[in-house]
């Protein structure tokens, strides 16, 4: 039997001001007692204050784990954190992902509904911070309510509300809905993510991991939603793929294509490497 309902695991890597928001809305959740969630920060080498800022938020159950840096290990590190969770209900977040007040139980009852992967929808979460000023003066961590309606109103979405808005949002609907699953923050059953396998760990560099684990989970038969009520805020950031040159994204690029197209064997995954994630379910849709 779980001792927690929910095992939050937070990954992270020299973001101790991101990290702090992101633990902050966390204090703050609702229709879930402190006694009924944990948190587990997994340190993939951080040289900053990190571990002490950690340390200050014990009385949350909170676990930190530190691995020592060896390129960028962010599938290790959430394998890692779901190792040691002993909630019923896993919840992934990034840091600087700021969860709403009903996150969790959101999260825990579409679990406890449906047994799938679940997506949260995550307000400012686009590709090069292009609403980083306007995020940056609305968000108030001690009024998130306000802070998500502003937000809404000025129609700063999840990225793939874009393709939600064209093809529907039902995500049970669509041919490939893994393409668009990126772990900003997602949910799944502690049983069901080491049935899956957890994170491919092949993956030492920056992205791939979450596309990886979506598809393992897709092709064993487990379905994909996204819960539009399960709401976050993406906090603006340096972003990791922005410290890459264009020819090592260019190469790291290529080796994800042929892991993936190697492991998952299939038309949707080859079509995915051509066209690119926003098309693929809108194409295949049309055949």
């Amino acid at each position: 039997m779980s001792s927690y309902k929910v095992s939050f695991i937070i990954p992270t890597y020299n973001r101790e001001e991101l990290l702090k928001k992101t633990l902050l809305s966390l204090m703050k959740q609702i229709d879930l007692q402190l006694g009924e969630y944990e948190i587990i920060v997994v340190d993939d080498g951080s040289t900053d204050n990190t571990a002490d800022l950690v340390k200050n938020w014990e009385f949350l159950n909170i676990k930190y784990i530190y691995q020592k840096k060896r390129r960028v290990r962010i599938g290790r590190a959430r394998n890692l954190g779901a190792k040691v969770a002993e909630g019923e209900v896993l919840i992934f977040l990034d840091s600087g992902i700021i969860a709403d007040a009903k996150l969790g139980i959101q999260m825990y009852q579409h679990i406890l509904n449906y047994d799938d992967l679940c997506l949260a929808y995550v307000l400012g979460f686009d590709k090069n911070n292009e609403n980083e000023k306007v995020i940056k003066e609305v968000v108030d961590l001690n009024n998130l309510e306000e802070s998500i309606k502003k937000l809404k109103d000025l129609s700063i979405n999840d990225m793939r509300e874009v393709v939600y808005s064209d093809i529907g949002d039902d995500l049970t609907k669509w041919p490939a809905p893994w393409a668009l699953f990126w772990t900003a923050c997602f949910s799944v059953s502690y049983k069901n993510f080491h049935t899956i396998g957890g994170f491919d760990e092949w993956y030492t560099e920056y992205g791939g991991e979450d596309t990886d684990f979506a598809l393992s989970a897709y092709t064993k038969g487990y379905s994909i939603r996204v819960n539009k009520k399960a709401l976050t805020i993406h906090y603006p950031h340096e972003k990791f793929i922005n410290t890459y040159t264009p020819t090592q994204l260019e190469f790291m690029a290529e080796l994800g294509r042929n892991r993936r197209i190697t492991k998952y064997p299939i038309s949707e995954v080859e079509l995915y490497h051509k066209v690119g994630p926003w098309q693929l379910n809108k194409l295949l849709l049309e055949k």
